[in-house]
């Protein structure tokens, strides 16, 4: 993922893949967020730890997740989304760059012609711990 001790990362989807990129942002220090609505898996994500939940059941607007992200992190942001939903609605969606001009998004999908045209940015891959 390419995170540093006290980045932020918005994740959508918390099946899987969304549990998995909780647990590696954590081991890097971060402070997650997921963006889930159904029970089960958010009572797993906060097994997996997971700092805080936007339930899109309460939050049902994307300007409305975006205004939660917003409050999370006192109005800066996230640093980095990451899109594990697998719905092509949530791709467009992207509640990092609407609560902030700096947020980055990456996209991990099964399907690569569902995949959005952005670049990530590059990595600031770590080579110790």
């Amino acid at each position: 993922m390419g995170l540093s001790y006290g980045e932020t990362v918005v994740i959508q989807g918390g099946g899987g893949l969304g549990q998995n990129a909780i647990a590696v942002a954590n081991e890097f220090g971060a402070e997650t967020i997921l963006v889930e609505g159904v029970d089960e898996r958010i009572e797993r994500a906060r097994d997996f730890g997971v700092d805080h939940v936007v339930d899109f059941r309460e939050h049902d607007t994307v300007e409305a997740r975006a205004e939660r992200v917003a409050e999370l992190t006192n109005g800066r942001g996230a640093d980095v989304g990451v899109e594990v939903a697998g719905v092509p609605d949530a791709f467009a969606e992207d509640p990092t760059s609407s609560a902030t001009a700096r947020a980055t998004s990456k996209s991990v999908t099964s399907r690569p012609d569902t995949r959005p045209s952005s670049t990530p940015r590059s990595s600031r891959a770590r080579t110790s711990r």
